[in-house]
C-alpha cells in the first residue's frame, strides 16, 4: 500500500506540472500589479481587496478577472485527468491518494504563493507593511489553497464517474460552470428578491450581511469560492470558521467518494 501511495505521488509531481502550475498560478499578480498603479494603497483594506478580487472573483465581470477565474478550471481539470484506468498497482486506493497527495502539494503550493508574491508587489508599489496585513494576506492564500484543493478533488472525483474523455470534458466543465457561475448569480438574484423590495439594502445592511452568511454557509456549504467569500467577510469574527470547515470538509467528502469508486469500477479501455 506505502509503495502504491509512493508511486502515486512521484507520478503527479514529477514533468512539467510543477512549473505549468506555478506559471498559471503566477498570472493574476498581472492585474494585482495593474490595480496597484491605479488605486492609493495607503488603506491595508484596499490592498486586502486587490489581492482578495485577483484570485477571486466569484463571478467574473471585466478581462482583468478571468485569469484567476480560470486557475479555479484548471484545478478542476488537473483532478479530471490524473487518474489512469487500470494503474499496476498493488493498491487502487493509496495509488489515488498519493497522486492526489502530489498534486494537492503542487496546486497548493503555487497558489499560495501567488498570494504571497501579489502582496510582495503590492508593497513594492507602496502599500503599508506590518504584521496585521502580513497576517490576513497569510489567511488569503490558506483559504484560496483550500479552495484549488476542493476542486481538485471534485475533479478526481468526476474522473471516476464516466469512462469517456469527452463525456469527462462535458462534466467537469458543467460542474464548474454550476459552481462558479450559475450558483453565484442565483444567490444574488435571490437576495436582492428577498430584500431590495423590502429597503432592508438600505434600512439595515447589518442584517443582510448576517442573512448572507447564513444562506451561504448553510445552504451552500459546496460552493468553494462563495465559502472562501464569506470567511474573508467574516475573518475577525468566530463565524469564519463554519466557512474554513465548509472547504475542508467537502474536500474530504469529494476524494473519499473518488477513492470508493477507484478501488471498485473496472473500466474496459483508458479514458
Amino acid at each position: 500500500m506505502l509503495r502504491s501511495f509512493v508511486e502515486g505521488l512521484r507520478e503527479s509531481i514529477r514533468g512539467r506540472t510543477a512549473l505549468i502550475s506555478l506559471g498559471l498560478f503566477l498570472v493574476p499578480d498581472l492585474s494585482v500589479f495593474i490595480m496597484g498603479k491605479r488605486l492609493p494603497l495607503r488603506d491595508p483594506g484596499e490592498v486586502i481587496k486587490i489581492i482578495h478580487e485577483a484570485i477571486n472573483p466569484v463571478v467574473p465581470t471585466q478581462a482583468r478577472d478571468m485569469p484567476g477565474f480560470l486557475l479555479l478550471f484548471f484545478a478542476l481539470f488537473i483532478g479530471a485527468y490524473s487518474l489512469k484506468d487500470e494503474p499496476d498497482v498493488s493498491s487502487r486506493p493509496a495509488y489515488l491518494l498519493g497522486r492526489f497527495t502530489g498534486h494537492a502539494i503542487v496546486l497548493s503550493g503555487a497558489s499560495f504563493a501567488s498570494v504571497i508574491l501579489g502582496f510582495l508587489t503590492l508593497v513594492h508599489l507602496g502599500a503599508p507593511l506590518n504584521g496585521s496585513l502580513f497576517r490576513t494576506v497569510i489567511m488569503i492564500g490558506a483559504l484560496f489553497s483550500f479552495v484549488v484543493i476542493q476542486l481538485l478533488a471534485l475533479g478526481y472525483f468526476t474522473s471516476t464517474l464516466v469512462e469517456n474523455p469527452s463525456n469527462r470534458l462535458a462534466l467537469v466543465v458543467s460542474a464548474g460552470l454550476t459552481l462558479l457561475i450559475i450558483l453565484p448569480i442565483a444567490v444574488s438574484f435571490i437576495f436582492m428578491l428577498m430584500y431590495a423590495p423590502m429597503g432592508e439594502l438600505v434600512k439595515d445592511p447589518a442584517v443582510v450581511r448576517e442573512e448572507t452568511w447564513r444562506y451561504v454557509t448553510y445552504y451552500l456549504p459546496f460552493e468553494p469560492t462563495l465559502q472562501m467569500n464569506e470567511a474573508m467577510s467574516m475573518l475577525r469574527e468566530q463565524k469564519s470558521r463554519a466557512n474554513v470547515l465548509n472547504l475542508v470538509v467537502f474536500s474530504v467528502l469529494y476524494i473519499v467518494l473518488a477513492t470508493l469508486r477507484f478501488s471498485r469500477v473496472k473500466r474496459s479501455r483508458p479514458g
